[in-house]
Formats: structure tokens, C-alpha cells, sequence
């Protein structure tokens, strides 16, 4: 079942392309020419085919680093609107235009530049909205989840971590630590009421956690003595903890955790 989100986006998608036949159809410059109304229907409902179906491969690198996410969304770009122009024309050929089978191979990519321009700018605009989501949910997180106190050591082999509390060094047993949240170059640690900022990587820093840390996500990463239960909204799982923070499952981690959490 699609989510209110993707229902919401799928809404917005149909609005576009709608005034997208209707602005393409009034304001053709020459009228000898104008496409008719069935042919922009069939066009715009090609792409809005091809576009849901990036939207839905898209939220599935959410996860991914930028560069994989830009390397994959170009090549699944280009192919869709290569795949767009081409069910367009084979149509239009063997069916609009009265069965006229002359055209070879390649006549049927024929205009697949436009097709590729559109969806390529569309691609963009859809990551330009989830980049600007992403900032705009930081800029207004609550304060507890915001960076406060600079770290500047690491962890030790004595199951403690030395975090600077201001002038002050403090040595926190590390099975206080409720969860782990990276962002760019830091990692934001939950100890309690406090959340304390560590300029670390993710791997680098859990490799050396006893097993009760669990990774639930690329940025998130949890300790599961403190994890209250599991919620489910849809195709989207959260981790819920003592304090009321949820962290958010990715798709690679939904199994193992799950399994290691079946018992609460």
C-alpha cells in the first residue's frame, strides 16, 4: 500500500503532466503543425509512466552515498527516456499513422533527445526537492538533536569513550550510549539527556561497539537495550526508543532487524 507521501506525490505528478498537454496544445506556434489532443494524451501519459517508475527506483537510493545516487539515477534516467520515445513511436507509426512500417531501428528514437532533456530535468528537480526536504528537517530539529558538545578523542579498549564535555574530558561507558546519528563529518551520540558530537565516520566508530549496537541505517545506528519497539507506517519502519526518539529502518537493515528484535 503507497504511503501518503507517494500518494501525495503521485497526485502532484498528474496535475503536471495534465497542464503540461493543455500548455503544450494552446500555445504550439504554428497551427499547421499542433499535435492533436490524442497524441499529447498518449505522449504525457508515456511519461508520466517512466517518471512514476524513477520516483519509486529513486526512494530506493535514499540510502545510497551522492555518488551512487547520481551515477544510477543518470543511467535509469536515460534509459527510461529512451524506453518513452520509443513505446511513443512505435505507436504513432503503427497505429496513429495508419500502420506505416517503413521506419527502421533507430526511427524509433527518433526526438529522444527532447525526451531524455525532460526527464533529466525532472530527475533533477526531484533530487533538488529531496536534498532541500533533508536540510529543511535539519534546520528544524528539535534541540536535543542538534550537535552540542565538540568530541574530540575516540573510543579505548576499556568499553569507554572519552567525550569532551566543554574544558572537561568525560569518560561514558559506552552501554550508555542510547544511539548514534551521523551527519556529514560528525556523529551525533545520545547519552542520555545530552546528544554529543564526535567527528568520526559511522564505520569507523562502531567497529569497535559490543553487539547490543545494531546498525538500522546508513546514519543511524542504535543500542537496542534502550529500544522500546518497532513501528510500521506503510512501506516505512521506525525504531522507537525510551526517550520517544524514532530512527528510521532502511530496507537493507529491515531483516536483521526485525530478527533481532522479535522478541519485544
Amino acid at each position: 500500500m503507497l504511503s501518503s507521501e507517494m500518494r501525495t506525490f503521485f497526485k502532484v505528478q498528474i496535475l503536471v503532466w495534465a497542464a503540461l498537454i493543455i500548455f503544450t496544445r494552446l500555445s504550439w506556434f504554428d497551427p499547421e503543425t499542433v499535435p492533436s489532443w490524442t497524441s499529447l494524451i498518449l505522449y504525457s501519459t508515456f511519461g508520466f509512466i517512466c517518471s512514476s517508475g524513477l520516483a519509486v527506483f529513486f526512494t530506493r537510493l535514499f540510502d545510497r552515498p551522492a555518488a551512487t545516487q547520481i551515477a544510477l539515477s543518470l543511467i535509469a534516467t536515460i534509459g527510461a527516456a529512451l524506453l518513452w520515445r520509443g513505446s511513443f513511436n512505435a505507436l504513432s507509426y503503427h497505429v496513429l499513422m495508419f500502420a506505416d512500417n517503413h521506419y527502421e531501428f533507430w526511427g524509433y528514437f527518433h526526438y529522444g533527445r527532447q525526451s531524455t532533456f525532460q526527464l533529466l530535468c525532472w530527475s533533477g528537480l526531484f533530487w533538488a526537492v529531496h536534498y532541500y526536504r533533508q536540510y529543511y528537517a535539519q534546520l528544524k530539529a528539535p534541540p536535543s538533536a542538534k550537535p552540542k558538545i565538540p568530541v574530540t578523542e575516540s573510543t579505548n579498549g576499556n568499553n569507554r569513550v572519552a567525550l569532551k564535555d566543554g574544558n572537561t574530558t568525560r569518560l561514558i561507558d559506552i552501554n550508555t550510549i542510547e544511539s548514534i546519528v551521523s551527519g556529514k563529518d560528525y556523529l551525533c551520540i545520545t547519552v542520555g539527556e545530552d546528544v554529543l558530537v564526535h567527528r568520526a565516520t559511522m564505520k569507523g566508530f562502531i567497529e569497535n561497539l559490543p553487539s547490543n549496537f545494531m546498525r538500522c541505517h546508513r546514519s543511524h545506528t542504535v543500542n537496542i537495550d534502550f529500544v522500546v519497539g518497532i513501528a510500521n507506517d506503510h512501506d516505512q519502519t521506525s525504531i522507537l526508543m525510551h526517550n520517544g526518539d524514532k530512527h528510521s529502518v532502511s530496507r537493507r537493515y529491515k531483516g536483521s532487524i526485525k530478527s533481532r528484535l522479535s522478541g519485544i
